[in-house]
């Protein structure tokens, strides 16, 4: 898998590559267990940490996933989808937004949330970035192009508040660039949100 490749850049071996998968369907595979079995007390709260920038969040009034991503490494990550309440997405790179995710928490009728601002969807090689374009499309569309049905997506401005099933979501402008990057114009200049979040008391 190229990813793991870049990612794990010392391994050297089939071997090596083999044992990192195996840890990556171990944590996720028992992830995945204990979030469907655990029963979480009223004024508790349980996490979950899952891959890359993944969190998994639950109380006893509701279950909230954060850029679930990665089932181009180990697909069963994408049925963590199945057992979101709301699935919040901080920007459309590969490693946070996650088609198949997506397909599953809109299956379990998960509120999906996007950050908003227009866009273009731009090529580079094979891989579809959508990158900001004031000039541009919405975001929703944008997706589309995808070929992601937006149904169950809602997009949201920067200081923007929603409350959806008793959680509160607030987004905030955020930015993303590569470390050595001043020229915005690039795959890595798409709108970014941070999210504080509301959920059963805790913030």
């Amino acid at each position: 898998d190229e990813f793991i490749k870049v990612k794990f850049k010392d391994l050297t071996t089939p071997q090596d590559y083999q044992e990192v998968y195996m840890l990556l369907k171990t944590r996720i595979d028992r992830a995945i267990k204990e979030i469907n079995e655990t029963s979480v007390p009223p004024g508790e709260l349980k996490l979950w940490y899952i891959y890359n920038m993944g969190i998994i969040a639950k109380t006893s009034d509701a279950t909230i996933g954060f850029d679930l991503a990665g089932s181009y490494v180990y697909p069963s990550l994408a049925n963590l989808g199945g057992y979101v309440d709301m699935l919040l997405i901080s920007h459309t790179h590969g490693d946070h937004f996650d088609k198949n995710v997506i397909m599953k928490a809109k299956e379990h009728g998960a509120t999906i949330i996007i950050p908003d601002g227009k866009v273009r969807v731009d090529h580079f090689g094979l891989t579809p970035f959508i990158v900001k374009d004031p000039s541009g499309m919405d975001m929703l569309d944008a997706i589309k192009q995808l070929g992601i049905d937006t149904s169950g997506l809602t997009a949201i401005k920067p200081n923007e508040t929603i409350n959806v099933k008793g959680v509160s979501v607030t987004a905030f402008s955020g930015e993303h660039r590569a470390p050595d990057e001043s020229n915005v114009e690039s795959i890595y200049d798409t709108p970014v949100e941070w999210y504080y979040v509301n959920l059963s008391g805790f913030g």
